[in-house]
């Protein structure tokens, strides 16, 4: 028998994908990693249970640098830049961020943490003016 996710979940995916469709572009959000990356990625979602117990390539960062209004959109074409940095992170952390230590000793470390997707959409829906029923109503139930 299989399992499949529940009509409420489908429907979360859905509006959490189609605003992240709408951000990336807004935002210039990169992320482009290693097609071998994307390759053990793929590998590790046909396993059972991938999605909690397996990690996968993603961006340190996906937000770029510097964002002006008048700089050109990047092209398809778009090289890596070298200085990226990637590390393997479960699904949850991807979406809902984390933040982990980094470091030799006591006196070297430093909290890393990981920009989520989620709070990249909010400033979206403030671009596009959505009204306030929808943001503290709808969009925090999916």
């Amino acid at each position: 028998m299989e399992v499949q996710i529940t009509n409420f979940e489908n429907a979360a995916f859905i509006v959490f994908m189609a605003l992240m469709r709408r951000a990336i572009p807004y935002f210039y959000l990169n992320f482009y990693i290693p097609m071998e990356s994307v390759a053990e990625n793929m590998g590790q979602a046909v396993k059972i249970d991938s999605v909690n117990q397996e990690q996968f390539w993603f961006l340190e960062s996906v937000l770029p640098q510097e964002i002006s209004t008048d700089r050109p959109r990047p092209s398809c074409t778009a090289r890596l830049d070298t200085g990226t940095v990637y590390r393997r992170m479960k699904l949850q952390e991807i979406v809902c961020g984390s933040s982990h230590l980094e470091g030799h000793n006591d006196l070297n470390r430093k909290i890393i943490t990981f920009p989520r997707l989620v709070p990249i959409i909010r400033p979206y829906l403030d671009f596009v003016k959505a009204d306030s029923e929808t943001r503290q109503t709808k969009t925090p139930q999916y």
